[in-house]
C-alpha cells in the first residue's frame, strides 16, 4: 500500500458565471460610438475604409442633379394650389376670366424652369478652419456658418428620389438656436467621407474648447 503513487492534485474547476462574463462586460463598457463628435477620435477617419484625404477650403457647389430634384418637387408643390387658384379665378373674375389661369401658368413655368437653376447657381458650401459655411438663396441671400465645436450630430438622409439619382443630404444638428442645418445635393458615394471629416473636425474643435464651453456643448 505504501508503494501507491500519491493522488493527483485537484484541478481548477470551471470559472464562475461572473468570471465568464466579466470580460465581455468590460468590452461592452469600453466601446465608443464614433458618431458623436465628443467621443470621436480624429484618427478614426483613417480607419474608416474611405478616401480620407482632407477636403480643402475651396468653395464647392452642389451636384447638378439637384436641379432635377427641385424641378420635380417644385412643379408638384405648385401644381395643386395654382390649379385651385386658376379655377377660382376663372369662375369669379368675370371681366377677364383667363387672367388668373394665365398668370398661374406663367408662375408654374418659372417655378419649374428658371427658379431651380437660379437656386442651384446660388448654392455654395465650403469647409473653413473653424466652421462649415453655407451660402444660398435666390430672392433672399443667406450666409450660414456652423462652428465645428457646436456640431452635435450629423445624419445622412435620402428620400426615394434622392436614392434614384444617387444623392444625399447631410443634416447637421448643432447646439445653437438654429438647431440644425442641411447640406443637400451631395453625391451619395461622397456623403460618408464628408460626414466623417466633419465629425473629425468637430471632435478636434470640441477638445480645444475650455471645459465650461465643452460641457455646455
Amino acid at each position: 500500500m505504501s508503494d501507491l503513487p500519491p493522488p493527483p492534485p485537484p484541478q481548477p474547476g470551471p470559472p464562475a458565471a461572473a468570471d465568464r462574463f466579466a470580460e465581455p462586460e468590460r468590452s461592452a463598457a469600453g466601446h465608443t460610438d464614433p458618431t458623436t463628435p465628443s467621443d470621436l477620435d480624429p484618427t478614426d477617419i483613417d480607419a474608416s475604409g474611405l478616401d480620407a484625404e482632407p477636403l480643402d477650403d475651396r468653395e464647392r457647389k452642389l451636384d447638378p442633379r439637384m436641379v432635377i430634384v427641385w424641378r420635380v418637387f417644385g412643379g408638384l408643390s405648385l401644381l395643386f394650389p395654382l390649379t385651385a387658384l386658376s379655377v377660382a379665378g376663372y369662375l369669379l373674375v368675370s371681366p377677364a376670366p383667363w387672367a388668373v389661369p394665365a398668370t398661374a401658368a406663367i408662375v408654374w413655368i418659372i417655378g419649374v424652369t428658371w427658379y431651380p437653376g437660379a437656386r442651384y447657381r446660388a448654392w455654395h458650401w465650403r469647409l473653413t478652419d473653424i466652421a462649415l459655411e453655407l451660402r444660398y438663396g435666390v430672392l433672399v441671400h443667406r450666409h450660414e456658418a456652423v462652428p465645428y465645436f457646436r456640431v452635435q450630430q450629423i445624419d445622412i438622409s435620402q428620400g426615394p428620389f434622392d436614392r434614384l439619382l444617387g444623392l444625399a443630404t447631410l443634416q447637421v444638428t448643432t447646439a445653437s438656436a438654429s438647431g440644425s442645418a442641411g447640406l443637400p445635393g451631395i453625391p451619395a458615394a461622397d456623403a460618408p467621407q464628408i460626414r466623417m471629416q466633419l465629425l473629425a473636425r468637430a471632435a478636434v474643435a470640441v477638445r480645444e474648447q475650455p471645459d465650461e464651453v465643452r460641457d455646455a456643448v
